[in-house]
């Protein structure tokens, strides 16, 4: 019973996916083209490279980016552990991205917070 139970527990399995991280280490000696995606969860997967990517690795070392691929999962684990990758995009840094003004839509509101247009739109069903 406890054999069936250990290979349950070491049980892997593999899926096509995306995962989001910074990428802050990185092993290019010799023909070993790994580098290690540290995600918003504090996990580390194991990213391993084809020849057509390395330029692009090198530029985002240091940068938010998502890898798509074949990931690698052990059992009752939430993240992968590793992932082939397949397609890496680059992302803009934090403080590139555009800040998010919670109850301001001024596109739809013209400028208005959400709370004035919704009084608005309340008054003229009256």
């Amino acid at each position: 019973m406890q054999i069936e139970a250990d290979k349950e527990v070491t049980k892997i399995t593999s899926s096509w996916g995306t995962v989001k991280g910074r990428v802050e280490r990185y092993n290019n000696h010799g023909d070993s083209k790994i580098f290690w995606l540290y995600t918003a969860l504090g996990t580390t997967v194991k990213c391993k490279l084809q020849d057509d990517f390395v330029e692009m690795y090198v530029s985002s070392v240091g940068r938010n980016i998502s890898v798509t691929g074949m990931l690698k999962h052990r059992s009752n684990e939430p993240m992968p552990y590793e992932c082939t990758v397949e397609i890496i995009e680059i992302h803009e840094q934090d403080d590139q991205l555009p800040e998010l003004q919670i109850g301001m839509f001024p596109d739809i509101t013209e400028g208005e917070s959400i709370d004035q247009a919704i009084q608005k739109f309340r008054d003229e069903w009256e």
